[in-house]
């Protein structure tokens, strides 16, 4: 945990795991994330639904979710619409809920619960502000009644978020009462200070109980895929080229935008009310650009049309662009098939485009 203390949250996920499931989608495409991370690898969705293989996906159900985060949008866009159902919760109605068949609204973060970790060894449990508006409901809240609904043998899930928060927390001391009453945070009861390398007295949690060079876990689950267990140097995917001299970077961040959160809500888009990329000054005072200009970002994947923020905060042959603008979708200009083959995270920030001047600013 992020506070410095130990809970059984991972335990908790993993306790109930359905016996005899089939293989979590993208297990076969990325072993190792498979064997690390309890959860799907969503970049082999797409494609494990429009091709049925290894087998059908035929109904999703999902909070908050944005295609457009993904590289190659559109594939994702396409695979969404072959579902024979699909039902979104979320805050807004996003372009991914419209192509939902049900869509549900989700509570803000005013009207939920929360448990909050922090470093130092102190934790929060936030209670609405507010309560749930209209028909909404909390992610907990839905997940507990699916499971009633549904008979899962699974008494804290059914039990609701209280309930798991006080199983995951028992052994830390803190009292869910306290948390709750406080104002503020509260430091875990007993915390002793970080020493050192002590997580060594006990052995790292590696098959061999060392702190590997060679990975165990590497050497077994990547075998098939060709997976060196030793730390190798990968070439980029893309390197910015004569065709495409610009590195694409469109895994940053804006401070005004979160996903679907804010990306959409009047006030803080009035920080950033156009799709912009940020490039250097250098590479603008080169091409004759100013802020406000119309400019084209293009690769062999697509093209996006934004206006231009010469900045001093990129590096000369650089362009930043944030994801998500239904107008300026830069993950059509991401690749789907460039993914780290240990993890499958895509290359949000190793891309390559070029940039052409569209139109001036007239103002």
């Amino acid at each position: 945990m992020s506070g410095g203390f130990e809970t059984l949250e991972e335990e908790f996920e993993q306790e109930k795991t359905p016996a005899g499931y089939e293989d979590r989608i993208g297990a076969r495409d990325y072993p190792v994330w498979a064997a690390l991370v309890h959860q799907m690898q969503a970049l082999s969705m797409p494609d494990q639904i429009c091709t049925g293989k290894p087998y059908p996906i035929r109904g999703m159900m999902a909070l908050g979710l944005n295609h457009r985060i993904f590289p190659d949008s559109d594939r994702f866009r396409e695979a969404l619409g072959k579902l024979d159902f699909f039902v979104d919760f979320d805050l807004f109605l996003t372009d991914t809920a419209k192509m939902a068949d049900v869509v549900l609204p989700a509570c803000s973060s005013f009207e939920r619960e929360e448990i909050k970790t922090y470093p130092g060894g102190f934790t929060k449990y936030y209670t609405p502000v507010i309560e749930p508006l209209y028909d909404s409901r909390n992610d907990a809240r839905i997940l507990q009644d699916l499971a009633k609904r549904m008979k899962f043998d699974d008494e804290l899930l059914c039990g609701g978020y209280r309930r798991c928060i006080e199983h995951i927390f028992q052994h830390t001391g803190y009292d869910i009462g306290e948390l709750e009453a406080s104002p503020l945070p509260v430091k875990a009861k007993g915390l002793q200070p970080y020493r050192p390398l002590a997580y060594l007295e006990q052995g790292c949690k590696t098959p061999s109980g060392k702190l590997e060079l060679y990975s165990e876990i590497i050497a077994v689950n990547g075998k098939e895929k060709g997976l060196e267990p030793l730390p190798k140097w990968y070439e980029p995917f893309t390197r910015p080229s004569k065709e495409w001299p610009f590195l694409l970077l469109a895994g940053v961040r804006i401070p005004n935008a979160i996903h679907t959160q804010l990306h959409k809500a009047s006030w803080p888009r009035a920080l950033r009310p156009d799709a912009m990329a940020d490039i250097s000054l250098a590479d603008a005072k080169r091409m004759g650009i100013v802020l406000g200009d119309e400019i084209c970002l293009y690769n062999q994947f697509g093209s996006i049309t934004v206006k231009a923020n010469p900045t001093g905060l990129v590096e000369e042959g650089q362009v930043y662009m944030y994801h998500g603008y239904a107008e300026a979708d830069v993950s059509k200009l991401l690749s789907l098939q460039d993914t780290d083959p240990y993890s499958g995270f895509p290359a949000y920030k190793s891309a390559s485009c070029n940039i052409r001047k569209v139109k001036g600013n007239a103002q």
